[in-house]
């Protein structure tokens, strides 16, 4: 499937391009936001999270990225570096948990799977979600059911409370007060809600 670019600005796509480009991260892929609007291009998106699932030396990752891209470094530690690089919110993470589908490559971009996006998105809803994870997690339920999206993140998280996410996953309070994402197809953060908990009764 081609990827949606009007979700993300000339300036980001060819950030992430040159980041796919680079030796030091091959073995990293876009996740979150970004890349499920660039899927299903629903929402714009306006930062890069690369995720590898296998460890790596964050000082050498870190000091590569200063001299290559000149990232802005804010935080690094074990498996971690998160930044800025030309203003864009740039982080490398290793999230070291099981794959459920393939790793994507589209347009010379590395994706992570839809089903495993799903799975972390309602993960960051059963930890303080961001109003961006409710909009992602109300167009996932366009394409997915609620059953197969809960079951996505059993099989991610295996050791993780089920119960707890189904229970996040109508509490909106924590995100009332963010800004809204802008909607490509001009969808409301009172829609969002709505179609949440239409499901939710339905379900």
């Amino acid at each position: 499937m081609p990827l949606h670019k009007k979700a993300v600005s000339e300036k980001l796509f060819r950030l992430i391009n040159e980041l796919m480009k680079a030796e030091p991260l091959q073995g990293f892929y876009l996740v979150g936001g970004t890349a499920l609007a660039l899927y299903y291009g629903h929402r714009e998106s306006v930062d890069i999270d690369l995720f590898t699932h296998t460890p790596f030396d964050a000082e050498r990752l870190r000091a590569y990225m200063e001299n290559a891209h000149s990232l802005q470094q804010t935080t690094n530690k074990e498996n971690t570096v998160l930044g800025q690089i030309n203003g864009i919110k740039t982080d490398f993470i290793a999230h070291r948990y099981p794959l459920i589908g393939e790793v994507n490559t589209i347009d010379g971009i590395r994706l992570l799977s839809v089903k495993d996006i799903a799975a972390m998105k309602l993960n960051a809803i059963a930890n303080r979600g961001s109003k961006k994870d409710f909009w992602d997690y109300a167009e996932l339920l366009k394409h997915f059911d609620r059953e197969e999206l809960l079951g996505f993140f059993t099989r991610k998280y295996p050791s993780s409370n089920r119960w707890s996410v189904e229970k996040s996953l109508c509490y909106f309070d924590d995100a009332e007060n963010e800004p809204d994402p802008i909607d490509l197809a001009g969808q409301t953060w009172d829609q969002v809600k709505a179609t949440i908990l239409a499901d939710n009764r339905l379900g």
